[in-house]
């Protein structure tokens, strides 16, 4: 039988919402861009976010789902583009931090994540690089010239581990042997798909308009653990187009989105890609922060 502990995951991104919380008060991630980049903003003056209107949840589509679970793990190679968005909403303020991804993975363990973060001023921004081989994972910061470097295991522990995106994150989760049962098709479009898949029955569903374009929606709110986990689905496609997890840590109000911007399947891979070979002049630390504010 596929199982497919999806819901794990998302409580792996339960987690990192209070580890930034935890920031927030401790004077870390959100204390360095409120005050030392003057990134609090008014609520009136924040940043909008795209204009959805929600239809009623329901039963969701199955056989969407199942079609969808199908072709987001048909290959064993993907290149993503994506733009994700952290927001932390505290009484009276906002704090955005933006950043493009172009994330190549390969499983089982294999990465490589190109990170580019919006500067507060939007007219310039800082880059890191993550890179696994499949046994342990470097970080690099061009603008502070240093690397760090750990075990695969210890990054998966750590509060960097989303920073390669969500959705390779999730495909990266899935054991080969599954991935490729359910990629031949080999899950049945009803109840039982929501077990094999490791998914609640209590998933809802229902249809999405973002911006004038239409979307289906999948939805789990997980009441004891306080987040709820949404993903959209471009249903003509059935091609995953954006996650969202949502929650509250501490005193902030956490929303974490990662929309895709283009997903390409077994891009050009050379055998340097999972690789990192420290530039001339760049310093080994023990560790290295990734987010650069």
């Amino acid at each position: 039988m596929l199982i497919v502990s999806l819901v794990e995951v998302m409580k792996v991104y339960s987690q990192l919402l209070a580890a930034l919380g935890g920031l927030a008060i401790t004077g870390g991630l959100w204390a360095t861009i409120a005050v030392g980049r003057s990134q609090v903003i008014p609520l009136a003056q924040a940043m909008q976010p795209p204009v959805m209107l929600a239809q009623a949840m329901g039963s969701p589509d199955l056989p969407l789902l199942v079609k969808t679970s199908a072709h987001f793990l048909a290959g064993d190679r993907y290149e993503t583009k994506s733009k994700m968005q952290i927001i932390g909403t505290s009484p009276g303020s906002n704090v955005v931090l933006n950043m493009l991804l172009r994330t190549i993975v390969q499983a089982p363990h294999q990465f490589r994540a190109e990170l580019t973060f919006s500067q507060p001023d939007g007219a310039s921004s800082l880059s890191s690089l993550i890179v696994s081989d499949g046994k342990q994972v470097w970080l690099y910061r061009p603008d502070l010239k240093q690397y760090s470097k750990l075990s695969l295991e210890k990054f998966d522990q750590s509060d960097d581990s989303f920073l390669i995106g969500m959705s390779s994150s999730l495909f990266l989760q899935i054991p080969s042997e599954t991935r490729k049962e359910i990629a031949e098709g080999n899950l049945e479009a009803n109840a039982d798909a929501l077990k094999q898949l490791g998914l609640p029955l209590s998933l809802k569903g229902g249809q999405r308009t973002v911006n004038g374009q239409k979307f289906y929606g999948y939805e789990y709110a997980d009441e004891k653990e306080g987040y709820l986990f949404s993903a959209l689905v471009e249903p003509t496609t059935a091609t995953l187009q954006q996650l969202q997890i949502s929650g509250k840590a501490e005193s902030l109000d956490i929303v974490i989105t990662e929309q895709i911007l283009q997903r390409t399947a077994n891009p050009e891979v050379t055998a340097t890609t999972f690789r990192f070979t420290p530039p001339s002049g760049v310093k080994q630390v023990d560790t290295l922060p990734i987010i650069p504010f």
